[in-house]
């Protein structure tokens, strides 16, 4: 799964961000219906962030098989 990474959709009508710190401080933006392509790596460490759990199950579609 190194460097696997997965499509992922904001499908809030307004923008959601986010700051990961154990990433160097990564930050991304998401405008309403944005795609972005991210590393799998990224949304586990999302996953682990204040409210990043949340984010990820109400805002963000992740499109995986």
């Amino acid at each position: 799964m190194e460097n696997k990474t997965v499509r992922v959709t904001n499908r809030n009508t307004g923008s959601v961000g986010y700051i990961i710190p154990d990433l160097n401080n990564l930050r991304r933006q998401f405008q309403p219906n944005e795609t972005k392509t991210l590393s799998v790596e990224e949304l586990e460490k999302l996953n682990y962030v204040p409210g990043g759990a949340y984010m990820l199950k109400h805002y963000l579609k992740i499109e995986n098989e």
